[in-house]
């Protein structure tokens, strides 16, 4: 591959981390105001909460993909998801990428009898994670060494969980796979429960479909879960457990800039 697109792509990918860790900064700094202001309501500007809104759901989708870079990169097995997309591509002769795109479409018609609607961050979702997964794919070397091996997995799994419950909380919309579990959650279950669950259903019916897993499958199973709702319960600015089927995008967003 020429010179000229490794360093596009190398601009690109530091040019994207550094909006991504100002957008991080930037919610920490609108939730340190709102805790601060006495009225509760955060004394910034609309432009700036809106940049804020926008600025965590890419910081959250970018680290999602981050995330999923290193724990492929480890070698220790494929994700959930993964794995039942390892399967069924084999079931429906495609790659497992087309797969997981054909996966996203089906599991959006299951957003039907659960209430849920698509918002502009579901197509974000969609276009966003895979090629932030391959850029960073492309920079991350393979570690030859077993406990580096273990470290790339736990540290892409830590972040990618982060990432969900940050672009979720974000309000404008969750992808395919995650509009499922918050759909779910707000019949009752918590994220946690709903998260392993549905996780471990994926896993399950890959794994019956032939799809490939290993060591590292079962760690992300059992941990994403309770990583995601530990990030929600901190960066949720709008309770996913609360929403109103009729409520809309405008109204999700206004109603995220004024409670609290």
């Amino acid at each position: 591959m020429g010179a000229g697109f490794t360093t596009s792509a190398g601009k690109f990918l530091i040019n994207f981390s550094s909006e991504a860790v100002f957008g991080s900064l930037s919610l920490l700094y609108q939730l340190l105001e709102r805790k601060n202001s006495p009225d509760g309501i955060p004394t910034a500007n609309k432009r700036i909460r809106h940049n804020i809104i926008c600025q965590s759901l890419f910081f959250g989708l970018f680290l999602c993909g981050f995330g999923l870079a290193f724990t492929i990169e480890a070698k220790l097995g494929l994700n959930s998801w993964d794995v039942f997309h390892d399967g069924f591509s084999q079931l429906i002769n495609v790659k497992i990428g087309f797969a997981g795109v054909i996966t996203g479409f089906i599991l959006l018609l299951g957003w039907i009898p659960l209430k849920q609607k698509p918002f502009i961050g579901t197509i974000i979702n969609i276009l966003t994670i895979g090629n932030v997964i391959d850029l960073t794919m492309y920079f991350l070397p393979t570690p030859d060494l077993f406990w580096l091996r273990h470290l790339y997995l736990y540290f892409g799994t830590v972040v990618f969980a982060m990432g969900v419950g940050i672009y979720i909380g974000s309000g404008l919309g969750p992808g395919p796979r995650d509009g499922i579990m918050t759909g779910i959650s707000k019949m009752g279950p918590s994220i946690r429960a709903t998260r392993i669950a549905i996780d471990f259903t994926a896993f399950i019916i890959g794994v019956l479909l032939g799809g490939s897993y290993g060591y590292g499958t079962v760690i992300m199973v059992l941990t994403v879960g309770p990583i995601v709702q530990f990030s929600l319960e901190r960066y949720d600015t709008v309770s996913y457990t609360h929403l109103r089927a009729h409520e809309t995008l405008r109204y999700l967003v206004c109603r995220l800039l004024l409670e609290k």
